[in-house]
């Protein structure tokens, strides 16, 4: 009796690893796709990789419209590079929503035409992200960053069977307690 308990108990903890294992699997390549659409600033598409949920607060075709008029502009170059996924929480389900945080880290860079004051640009970038974080290249006018953020990854099955993704940013609180339960917030 006391063996075949243990091998059940075996049996539980094999599952949940292999549980735990592919989700952070499916989370993994989820964050290089999403990725792909950066790298190739197809930023419609990125759209989809944001937790749906967000678009009830700010309507999808408002956040697209607002990057597209960024990426367009001609005073200003923007690039990014060496997005890296770093580490993935365990996965937390709460009311059959799954929840895990990932970090990651990105690189950006911003090319301005004579029209922008750099020195200005660059050092409100370094107040905002640290001065080992932002390099400046005047002969190129470029602004390079260098980011550590965090995402919530959700897999929500009202939205699909799909992992998405939501910043965990902490100047962002009231917002994110609308489209996180407050224990995921607590825990992750």
């Amino acid at each position: 009796m006391k063996q075949k308990f243990t091998l059940l108990l075996l049996a539980i903890a094999l599952s949940i690893n292999v549980f735990a294992q592919t989700d952070k699997k499916e989370i993994t390549n989820t964050f290089n796709a999403y990725k792909t659409t950066l790298d190739s600033l197809q930023l419609e598409k990125s759209m989809d990789y944001i937790y749906p949920k967000l678009y009830e607060i700010v309507p999808k075709e408002q956040l697209v419209a607002a990057f597209k008029k960024t990426f367009s502009d001609t005073n200003l170059k923007i690039k990014f590079s060496n997005i890296k996924l770093k580490s993935i929480s365990e996965t937390i389900n709460f009311n059959k929503v799954k929840y895990a945080l990932i970090s990651y880290s990105f690189s950006m860079d911003f090319t301005f035409n004579e029209k922008y004051s750099i020195e200005q640009i660059y050092t409100v970038y370094q107040q905002k992200y640290g001065k080992n974080n932002v390099q400046k290249n005047d002969k190129t006018r470029t602004i390079n960053i260098q980011m550590d953020k965090l995402f919530y990854a959700i897999n929500d099955p009202k939205y699909g069977d799909f992992w998405r993704f939501l910043e965990k940013n902490v100047s962002q609180k009231k917002m994110l307690e609308k489209l996180i339960p407050k224990e995921i917030i607590e825990k992750l």
